[in-house]
């Protein structure tokens, strides 16, 4: 505890936390008007929070973001201890502290090619143009992490993961490669922008959020989407799957944290005729809205210093019912952090084939500006997933090597007129790629990079100067019947 005793906010979380049977517990506490704390190590580096008393809670040598609501105190303290084995994992070794820095990513770029390189939105970030996505990576593969590990050290600064990615897996191979490259001396945390994302309900997090029901403590607001797949972006859930993320990533300050496809709730008040569509919609931005405070408090903490939503429905047609809208998720952030807000990062799916967010006028007054269009005028960093993996009709078509020939044929035939003569000859991932970083208004393209030939095939492109124009690129590729192909 960490305050003036004599004070209302430390009196109330005070009587909060005894109101709670906490055996072998230790409770210190420490009022910064006396002086510098004790040498006690549940007391160093702890001060107020925005001049209110605050309440840390520590496990496993480890302490969670400071509560200044005496509300969030019970759902804090429940959460389980992290074991070694039958649960979350414990970290190994202390956690790296810092942050991406503006002249730490910077200072990457500058050892490599410029154009391969821009700046992240208005955060002051520079990101390289290809990011390492974590979709399908493990703890548990040498060969995934030694990929991670040369995307790193050959050009890529962004790495891209979530706390549902393998069943936290993904998290865990990023913070460990992470810790090793930089407790070695060959990369800064300051150079390295990590992203992850928070919302679905899978795997670990279903059996907690299943035990919590039955034992009468249910996470509120709550998406029973489907069997094995629930989301919530409430700020409860949300604060305990922080904690956990930072835990598996081992680091202290998250750069960026997404809300992970909110979408879900409009796609369950669809498919269960939930009310009218704007009544839904309307509780939709509810949400995001009290999910974006939450954000904004762990901005102040320390914990995350940015933060957005990941959404595959931001590039819809605004007619869809499940589609979303940057416009109305702006709003929200201003609500939630006024016009200094720490709404910086929009990530949507984007490839050859599926072009909504570069061609859709979908958001702004009158649904007059595409997706790019308006993140772009309000300072907001882009990031592309599905780059190789298009979903046409009702099939996927992959645009990566092992695509089918006709497909590459196809695609290939229709774009190459467009490209520059001495690219014509390149594979058609690489052109995909290329063509997606070029597009205006697209920050870093997230490609799962999971071998090494893969990482350098993909890295590549970074020397490539932008192209001038893409817009008649994609239009030639929505051209053509690929369903039959």
């Amino acid at each position: 505890l960490i305050g003036a005793p004599a004070e209302a906010g430390f009196e109330a979380l005070r009587q909060e936390i005894g109101r709670h049977y906490l055996p072998n517990r230790i409770v210190a506490h420490h009022d910064p008007a006396g002086g510098d704390p004790p040498p006690f190590p549940l007391l160093s580096g702890k001060g107020l929070v925005n001049g209110r008393a605050a309440l840390y809670v520590c496990r496993n040598f480890t302490c969670q973001a400071p509560i200044t609501d005496p509300a969030q105190v019970a759902s804090t303290l429940s959460l389980p201890e992290r074991r070694s084995a039958g649960g979350t994992r414990s970290a190994v070794g202390s956690f790296l502290r810092g942050s991406a820095t503006e002249a730490g990513t910077a200072a990457y770029a500058q050892r490599f090619a410029p154009s391969g390189y821009g700046p992240l939105g208005a955060t002051g970030l520079t990101t390289s143009k290809l990011g390492f996505g974590g979709y399908r990576i493990d703890d548990e593969t040498p060969e995934q992490a030694e990929a991670l590990e040369r995307a790193l050290l050959h050009g890529c600064n962004l790495i891209d993961t979530s706390t549902n990615y393998m069943d936290g897996g993904s998290e865990r191979c990023v913070g460990a490669v992470l810790g090793t490259l930089t407790r070695a001396g060959t990369l800064r945390r300051e150079e390295i922008i990590i992203v992850s994302k928070i919302g679905y309900v899978q795997g670990q997090n279903l059996e907690l959020v299943q035990k919590r029901e039955a034992a009468g403590r249910p996470f509120p607001e709550m998406v029973k989407y489907m069997d094995g797949c629930w989301h919530c972006i409430h700020p409860e859930f949300l604060r305990e799957q922080l904690e956990r993320s930072l835990s598996r990533l081992q680091i202290e300050t998250l750069d960026v944290c997404l809300l992970h496809n909110p979408e879900y709730f409009l796609s369950d008040a669809k498919a269960r005729r939930r009310g009218d569509l704007e009544s839904a919609r309307d509780e939709f931005y509810r949400r995001l809205r009290a999910a974006f405070t939450f954000f904004e408090s762990q901005v102040a903490a320390g914990t995350i210093r940015w933060y957005g939503v990941s959404s595959n429905t931001v590039v819809s047609p605004a007619v869809d019912p499940e589609a979303t809208s940057l416009t109305r998720m702006l709003a929200a952030a201003r609500e939630a952090g006024g016009p200094a807000h720490h709404s910086r990062i929009l990530q949507l799916p984007m490839n050859l084939c599926e072009a909504g967010a570069l061609l859709t006028r979908n958001t702004g007054p009158d649904n007059r500006q595409t997706a790019l269009e308006a993140a772009s005028s309000a300072g907001i960093g882009v990031l592309v997933n599905r780059p190789l993996n298009a979903i046409v009709g009702d099939r996927m078509v992959r645009l990566a090597a092992s695509s089918s020939r006709r497909v590459h044929d196809t695609i290939s035939a229709a774009i190459d007129p467009l490209l520059p003569e001495e690219r014509r000859g390149e594979s058609l991932s690489r052109k995909a790629l290329w063509v997606l970083a070029s597009a205006p208004g697209v920050s870093c393209v997230l490609n799962g990079m999971r071998t090494h030939d893969y990482v350098h095939d993909s890295l590549g492109i970074l020397p490539w100067p932008p192209l001038d124009e893409v817009i008649p690129i994609y239009q030639a590729v929505q051209g053509l019947k690929l369903h039959g192909v």
